[in-house]
C-alpha cells in the first residue's frame, strides 16, 4: 500500500508485479510501468523506499560497486608487495618483495591462481635432492629452483 497507493494517485498503471524473497533476506519487488510514467514511478519508488527503509535497485548496485572498488583498492596494496617474474621461459610466479620492515620471509605465489586481484596463493617449498620444489596447493602447479 505504501508504494502502490501513490502510484495509483498519480494515475500510473502498474502492468505486472513480481514478488519473491531474495538471498539477503529482503523481499524483492519488481513491477512494470509504461515508458511515459517511468520517471514519475522512479521518484515514487525512491521516496517510498526511503520512507520504509528499503533499498532500491540503484542502492544495491551502488553497494555492489563500492564493495568491488574496495576490493580493487585492497588488491592494489597487495600488488605492491609482489613482483611478477619469469622463472623459466613461459612460466611466471609472483615473488614477495622482502624489505627491511617486512616480517615475512621471501616466498613465491602462484600466478595461475590469483583470485580477483586480492589474494595470492603461496607456493609451498620442499627441499629435495634436485633442489627446492615449490607447489601451489590450489592448482598443483610445480616448479624447481
Amino acid at each position: 500500500a505504501d508504494l502502490f497507493t501513490p502510484l495509483s494517485d498519480k494515475n500510473i498503471f502498474v502492468d505486472m508485479i513480481i514478488q519473491n524473497a531474495s538471498l539477503e533476506g529482503f523481499t524483492d519487488l519488481t513491477f512494470t510501468v509504461s515508458k511515459k510514467d517511468l520517471k514519475d514511478a522512479q521518484k515514487i519508488v525512491e521516496s517510498t523506499a526511503k520512507k520504509i527503509g528499503a533499498k532500491t535497485f540503484l542502492d544495491i548496485k551502488k553497494d555492489d560497486l563500492t564493495k568491488k572498488l574496495m576490493e580493487l583498492e585492497e588488491g592494489k596494496q597487495v600488488d605492491q608487495l609482489y613482483d611478477l617474474i619469469e622463472i623459466i621461459p613461459g612460466t611466471f610466479v609472483y615473488r614477495f618483495k622482502v624489505s627491511n620492515n617486512s616480517t615475512q620471509p621471501l616466498h613465491y605465489a602462484c600466478a595461475n591462481c590469483r583470485d580477483d586481484r586480492t589474494r595470492y596463493y603461496k607456493l609451498q617449498g620442499v627441499n629435495t635432492e634436485i633442489g627446492m620444489v615449490y607447489t601451489c596447493h590450489k592448482c598443483n602447479f610445480q616448479f624447481n629452483l
